[in-house]
């Protein structure tokens, strides 16, 4: 069967699908955060240099895991946007980070962390995402 427009829609259906924008356009436009400062989430800033975001990331990694250290690969970071002072919303989030990242907890030595350091710097000043 051809699925056209000539194809009336059903009203029940229908009234279903617009309810379920209605409710995700809410919870989009949750405001989940006040920042004082702006967030600049540009890929060529992000990608090659310490940034308040990655640091309130990392911040809030080392809080929830209860960890002395940690990192965040830049490529993570997908909305190549500057954020304003102000209210963050769900949408947001969602633009910064479309997909789920994994975060681990690991013991690793200081050589193991000087390792990890140079390789997220190991293409500078190429823009990739290895940029811790």
């Amino acid at each position: 069967m051809d699925i056209t427009k000539d194809i009336e829609a059903d009203p029940e259906i229908e009234e279903c699908i617009n309810q379920s924008y209605r409710d995700l356009d809410m919870e989009m436009n949750r405001v989940t955060n006040i920042t004082e400062k702006k967030l600049d989430i540009r890929f060529k800033i992000v990608r090659s240099r310490e940034t308040l975001i990655g640091n309130f990331v990392c911040d809030l990694i080392q809080e929830e895991l209860s960890t002395n250290c940690a990192f965040i690969n830049s490529g993570n970071f997908r909305a190549d946007n500057v954020y304003k002072p102000g209210e963050m919303n769900v949408g947001d989030w969602h633009d910064i980070f479309p997909y789920d990242i994994g975060i681990y907890k690991l013991i690793i030595t200081g050589k193991q962390i000087r390792e990890v350091l140079e390789v997220g710097v190991s293409k500078y000043p190429s823009l990739e995402g290895r940029f811790l």
